[in-house]
């Protein structure tokens, strides 16, 4: 550990390209890639929802991450929102979807969240097809929720269009949307969603000139010192 922790440092004193080299290190040590959805006992996989159901579904408008973790006898499920390309305030998670029959435990769910009866499985998720489980909580302020399933589950299967999870998200301003891993045969306008503008090329390109401006300032310093 405290290896780890020198290497990381002389990571972090490097300027910019180490910046990044840590995040990679921090983030992408958290959890082990999930492909498929599967997710072996002892394990913690994360899933990212990107694909969206907007008109042209560009991809990364909302992301969300599903993290599975199987280090305890029962799986469970956390969806958190990522980021989104929209200049609207995100208000809440309210539909889950997942692909499995597994009966989350009775009783031990999060306030205000809810799952479908069984019974009526499968459930249309907008237009990323059917799942075998839903969860919902209309109105629901959680941009990070956790759910116990009833057991094990080292498996999550696609659905006929390639996704395991899906999530729906609450923006302000009218905006809502859907994001999964599988694609979506749907297209909705963005309605009352605000992309964010992206930096014209001559911003980024002076940003550039600065930093790089910086960067030889500093190795100029610290070789006088």
């Amino acid at each position: 550990m405290v290896r780890e922790r020198e290497v990381l440092m002389k990571f972090s004193k490097s300027g910019i390209v180490g910046t990044c080299l840590l995040t990679l290190l921090l983030f992408g040590g958290l959890a082990s890639s999930a492909e498929a959805a599967n997710c072996a006992a002892g394990a913690v996989c994360d899933v990212l929802l990107t694909n969206n159901n907007f008109t042209g579904n560009p991809a990364g408008a909302i992301v969300i991450n599903v993290r599975i973790d199987n280090t305890q006898l029962n799986t469970t499920l956390t969806v958190s929102f990522v980021s989104s390309t929209f200049t609207n305030t995100p208000l809440g998670i309210d539909v889950f979807g997942f692909q499995s029959d597994v009966v989350l435990i009775s009783g031990n769910l999060p306030f205000g969240w809810k799952q479908t009866n069984p019974a009526n499985s499968p459930f249309q998720e907008d237009g990323f097809g059917l799942f075998t489980g839903e969860l919902t909580n209309p109105g629901g302020m959680d941009l990070n929720v956790t759910f116990n399933m009833g057991a094990l589950v080292t498996s999550f299967p696609a659905n006929t269009q390639g996704g395991e999870f899906v999530a729906h998200i609450r923006f302000g301003n009218e905006c809502s949307g859907w994001a999964s891993d599988g694609t979506s045969t749907g297209g909705s306008s963005l309605g009352g969603c605000t992309p964010r503008t992206t930096p014209e090329p001559t911003l980024l390109g002076m940003l550039g000139t600065g930093l790089l401006g910086m960067g030889i300032v500093l190795a100029k310093f610290r070789r006088g010192h």
